[in-house]
């Protein structure tokens, strides 16, 4: 953000849990791919008018839009809907908000993304940067930190 002339989110205050600060903050990195488009002399929010569940389906749409088998790990066990008949229905579900995809096993990369650590991280660092990670960044949770 400082590099680039923008404002820096507070992401840490009293009172926030130790699940957002040490896992979330401490031990989980994202690191962007280079073909991400900059964010240089551009402004950028730290505005949010959605929750963190529509803002990742807004990303799923998205990739869905972009490719017909998106790579992102978050559209794992997702497809783009075909209606096909009664049975294929009974065993997905439409993705809340965008009909165009549906679900048939939801993975831990959703679920982890939808939670409410996530949730705070949004609130701070606004849609846009929510958007960014989801879509460009490639997201990593230190495990074994108890041994160092």
């Amino acid at each position: 953000c400082a590099r680039h002339g923008l404002p820096q989110p507070v992401l840490r205050r009293a009172g926030d849990s130790e699940e957002y600060t040490e896992v979330l903050l401490r031990q989980t990195f994202a690191f962007a791919d280079d073909a991400a488009p900059s964010t240089s002399g551009r402004e950028t929010s730290l505005e949010r008018t959605r929750s963190v569940m529509d803002i990742v389906h807004s990303a799923i749409d998205y990739l869905f839009k972009a490719s017909a088998k998106p790579r992102n790990v978050l559209c794992k066990g997702m497809h783009r809907r075909i209606d096909s008949g009664t049975k294929a229905r009974e065993r997905t579900m439409e993705l809340r908000g965008t009909p165009s995809v549906t679900v048939s096993c939801a993975t831990s990369a959703y679920e982890a993304f939808t939670s409410p650590v996530w949730e705070i991280l949004c609130d701070r660092i606004g849609e846009e940067m929510m958007m960014r990670i989801l879509l460009y960044c490639s997201v990593f949770i230190r495990v074994g930190a108890a041994k160092d």
